[in-house]
């Protein structure tokens, strides 16, 4: 073996073994032969442990230290290095993982110097989804996964955190707070949309967790990516319940895109999310959409049920006031005259919507087909 500082004129040591079992060994400074001294002790030593700190032999050293004390040992000796390289850390705990069965306490002791004392997020991201995917971690460890994400810049890295501490059977609603926690930190909406709907596909919006998951979306710049993750909302939460149904219409009133809103919206009324107790926030959401197109398809969709509480026959036509296109406004009230009976304030408000429209010929078919339906 030959152990040299550079390529010529080196510094170096060559071992050579022996047939009766004993080592040669030869010592050149700058290339030219001396005697194998204390200089050369040093120069081997310092050598050895230049190539140690690089995380040379890591496996094999795992292994020896957990032979002689265990998995404490190795972390013991990884503080010792005192290297700030966190490759070096990594393929030490690494191979711990690999080699050893941790206690609770122990693996709790790595997952914190992995978020404290690792300054490459790649590194650290990859030890950390190690440690989610090779361990039957604890609901609780996963937890302290989750907060260790916080800690990595990277929004690509923590959102592969992440989305793997969310992959488990049943999301406990301590796991989704401590991932919401951590997206506080992701700037990239394409990135916190994944998390947010991994975290909706496996349950994990429920009444304890919805305000935080929706102040997540809110949050996010792009319109697409809101819709993308409130679709998956409606899709596998109970948004039915005013507890689940009153936060995700609010989210969908914060998109700034009126495509992109009327779609949510559409999505939940089909999921039965807008009733009488969700009225004042869908109608919120909807009076918000500055599209007449947009805004007629959303109330057209919700006039378009075969019974019609009056709070929300109310609420459509007051948001109808916002339709700017006269033919638009006019089909929406033509479909309401169609479909429902309208007496009372509703056909006071009825009126007066159809007075707003701008073009005669609309108004005059409104007014007429509201004489007509009464006349029959």
């Amino acid at each position: 073996m030959t152990i040299a500082d550079g390529w010529v004129f080196t510094d170096r040591v060559e071992l050579r073994g022996l047939p009766d079992g004993q080592i040669e060994r030869k010592f050149y400074r700058s290339g030219l032969e001396r005697p194998f001294d204390a200089d050369a002790q040093t120069f081997l030593a310092t050598s050895v442990q230049r190539m140690i700190r690089s995380g040379m032999f890591a496996t094999e050293r795992v292994a020896r230290l957990l032979k002689q004390g265990g998995p404490d040992a190795v972390l013991a000796e990884v503080e010792r290095l005192q290297t700030d390289s966190s490759y070096v850390k990594r393929v030490y705990y690494s191979a711990l993982l690999k080699q050893a069965d941790l206690s609770s306490a122990q693996l709790t002791r790595l997952i914190e110097h992995t978020s404290t004392e690792m300054k490459s997020d790649h590194d650290k991201a990859t030890l950390m989804l190690q440690i989610l995917q090779a361990r039957a971690l604890s609901d609780e460890q996963r937890v302290l996964v989750a907060h260790a994400a916080a800690r990595i810049n990277s929004d690509h890295e923590q959102r592969r955190v992440l989305q793997a501490a969310t992959d488990v059977p049943t999301l406990t609603s301590a796991l989704v707070l401590a991932v919401l926690d951590a997206l506080q930190t992701v700037d990239s909406s394409h990135e916190r949309s994944q998390v947010l709907r991994a975290v909706a596909r496996k349950g994990g919006v429920t009444a304890r967790t919805t305000d935080r998951f929706m102040a997540a979306v809110t949050t996010m710049s792009s319109a697409h990516e809101q819709r993308q993750v409130l679709a998956v909302v409606a899709g596998e939460a109970a948004v039915s319940s005013s507890a689940v149904g009153k936060p995700v219409l609010a989210a969908a009133r914060a998109i700034n895109s009126s495509h992109d809103k009327s779609q949510v919206l559409l999505e939940l009324l089909a999921k039965g999310a807008v009733t009488d107790s969700t009225s004042a926030s869908f109608f919120g959401a909807a009076n918000s959409i500055a599209s007449s197109h947009d805004r007629a398809r959303v109330l057209t969709a919700l006039v378009s049920r075969p019974a019609l509480s009056e709070t929300l026959l109310n609420g459509t036509l007051e948001s109808s006031k916002g339709i700017s296109s006269s033919h638009d406004r006019a089909t929406l009230l033509l479909h309401i005259l169609k479909t429902h009976s309208v007496t009372g304030a509703a056909r006071t408000l009825l009126i007066d919507v159809a007075e707003g429209i701008t073009s005669s010929s609309d108004r005059n078919r409104v007014l007429a087909t509201l004489v007509r339906t009464e006349h029959r």
